[in-house]
């Protein structure tokens, strides 16, 4: 009997896939825009480029406003991704603490967590 290489093949009830990997691409690249965005504020709003753009007050206020807005929405997006590192590295503690359990446990009463 020959072995052949494992296909891709599509698990049931694994239909959240496709919309979580949209999920990612989507938030991956409004954060990349985001940062570009912010990247553009802070080369306008630094140096000498300020008083060549902002050059009256009322431009120098938007400016300000402009860059605490950004500062804000880069402490919100730091604290949520703060946020889901601790869950992931929760998540990765309980599966690894499970995947030992089956070197002290018979391996008739051990769960098997991996995906073949």
């Amino acid at each position: 009997m020959s072995r052949q290489a494992p296909t891709n093949r599509v698990v049931q009830g694994s239909v959240w896939v496709e919309p979580v990997q949209l999920t990612f691409m989507v938030v991956g690249a409004g954060m990349g825009g985001l940062g570009l965005m912010i990247l553009f504020v802070g080369c306008l709003s630094t140096g000498d480029t300020r008083n060549r753009v902002y050059r009256t007050w009322r431009g120098r206020v938007g400016g300000r406003i402009s860059c605490a807005i950004f500062m804000g929405i880069t402490y919100l997006l730091t604290l949520a991704w703060l946020l889901m590192f601790a869950v992931l590295i929760i998540v990765t503690i309980f599966y690894t603490l499970a995947w030992f359990q089956c070197i002290n446990v018979p391996s008739n009463e051990c769960i098997d967590y991996n995906q073949d």
